[in-house]
């Protein structure tokens, strides 16, 4: 060093277009450029004369600004997390900087005067594009420049759409000290098309190293929508009416299990499928309402039967057996999941209580306006039969009680049952439920139609389990 500066400036960049450029290249050039700014900002801060070939005028120092936009919108995101952009001045990580852009001039002082004790960020109706996510990541990888103490995010009604989901499911694996996430009123699922990205961050939060309350309401995840009825026959790998994970063999009678491969090979409009045991061709049995079947990498349920259009309504319910399956993970430690407005149903109900059943650490589960209907949600009721750790679950607003009309729901057999029959059902692993549950303490009934028998029946349950030496469950009627 002489004067302050390098007797040598370093190698220019690249001129080559940032488009033609691999990731590790992206790299590369971007920390030759970053390097070349700070070597003239040294210039400038000694006296001495930068090189103009920079295109910037004499004696100004450059900013984050000149700084930051090198990268904004040019990294690819294969890239970008292996580079912290940092000021020329006070080496403050890009990120931070748009951060303190976001928050309110409170908040903005709070976290410039004690940065390592900032822990709650809220980004409530921010809209969040690809360069904005990147920041967000950036505010999770305390390994390069993030929040060192984070614990609270909240990107609620941020128009978030499903590639978003893959770019936090990155995030949620960089942070070591978040324990909250808010996602509700998004749309990170959507109907129909790939859920691998909702997949990966579902898989992401059962894997999450402090994450233990996560509010996914609102985002779409079990939205009906319609396929032709030849193609469904065509693509199906398997349908069954009992449950069966991802992957996993599945029974296709006649035959017995066969695991079902992952793109099934069409021939002549005729379904083959690889078994263990051979080959069986024909198009699959029971596309009724209620059936279980695979289609391409996604897993559906028929809802309604084939209509005078020759289309077949059916429930994808994919992300739903993903977030069944992370509750098993022996690494979550997920405490509180909110489903809120997803449109369940009943096949998606099943799909999760079928990992309630095995008592995950789950203590509070919100699962309101799904229409779940009487047996969706006499479902999670059966779960709390054998369910040792939940202690909070929200039903409201499912039309527990169906007794005008009769009800589209179908029992657990596939037979259709009538709103009353149905109720009464339900009603009775209700009472059940509330008598002999080991873990519930608050069980939310609300704008269920309840009436006032039932009413009478739940509060002589409740009862019932004082004199068993149980404690009495707060039930919200």
């Amino acid at each position: 060093m002489r004067n302050g500066h390098s007797r040598k400036p370093p190698p220019k960049p690249s001129s080559r277009c940032w488009c033609c450029l691999s990731p590790s290249e992206e790299v590369r050039r971007l920390n030759d450029e970053i390097a070349r700014l700070k070597w003239e900002n040294d210039v400038l801060r000694s006296g001495g004369t930068p090189d103009a070939s920079l295109g910037r005028s004499m004696g100004r120092s450059p900013s984050y600004k000149t700084l930051a936009s090198l990268a904004n919108g040019k990294l690819s995101p294969a890239a970008s997390p292996r580079v912290t952009i940092m000021d020329a001045d006070d080496l403050e990580p890009a990120h931070m900087t748009w951060l303190l852009e976001q928050l309110s001039e409170h908040q903005r002082e709070k976290l410039q005067a004690r940065p390592d004790s900032f822990k709650v960020v809220d980004l409530s109706r921010v809209r969040l594009e690809k360069a904005e996510l990147n920041h967000v990541v950036g505010l999770l990888n305390q390994a390069s420049g993030g929040l060192a103490q984070l614990q609270q995010l909240v990107l609620a009604e941020c128009q978030l759409r499903p590639p978003a989901a893959r770019r936090l499911a990155e995030g949620l694996r960089l942070s070591e000290t978040l324990r909250s996430l808010d996602l509700k009123s998004n749309a990170l699922s959507d109907r129909g098309k790939d859920p691998e990205p909702m997949c990966r961050l579902a898989g992401a939060i059962g894997r999450g190293a402090a994450l233990s309350k996560v509010d996914l309401s609102s985002n779409g995840f079990c939205q009906q929508y319609y396929v032709p009825e030849l193609d469904l026959r065509a693509e199906v790998v398997a349908a069954s009416t009992s449950a069966y994970p991802l992957g996993a063999p599945v029974d296709a009678s006649p035959g017995g299990p066969r695991t079902a491969p992952a793109s099934p090979t069409i021939a002549g409009g005729r379904r083959a499928m690889q078994t263990s045991s051979g080959t069986l061709d024909g198009p699959p049995k029971g596309l009724k309402r209620g059936s279980r079947a695979r289609v391409a990498a996604r897993e559906v349920a028929v809802v309604k039967p084939v209509d005078a259009e020759g289309e077949v309504c059916v429930q994808d319910i994919t992300v739903i057996l993903c977030l069944g399956a992370a509750l098993n993970e022996p690494e979550c430690r997920l405490r509180e999941l909110r489903l809120a407005d997803n449109e369940l149903g009943v096949a998606g109900a099943r799909a999760l209580c079928d990992s309630l059943k095995t008592s995950p650490p789950l203590q509070h589960l919100d699962v309101a306006s799904n229409r779940l209907g009487p047996e969706g949600c006499q479902l999670f009721l059966s779960a709390l039969l054998t369910n040792t750790s939940l202690g909070f679950l929200s039903l409201a607003d499912n039309n527990l009680c169906d007794l005008e009309r009769r009800s589209s729901i179908f029992s657990l057999s596939g037979t259709e049952l009538g709103g009353a029959s149905a109720t009464r059902a339900c009603v009775k692993v209700l009472l059940e439920a509330v008598r002999t549950s080991r873990g519930l303490k608050t069980l939310v009934l609300a704008e269920n139609n309840l009436q006032a028998d039932h009413q009478a029946q739940l509060k002589k349950a409740n009862s019932e389990r004082t004199k068993a030496s149980k404690a009495p469950i707060e039930i919200d009627v």
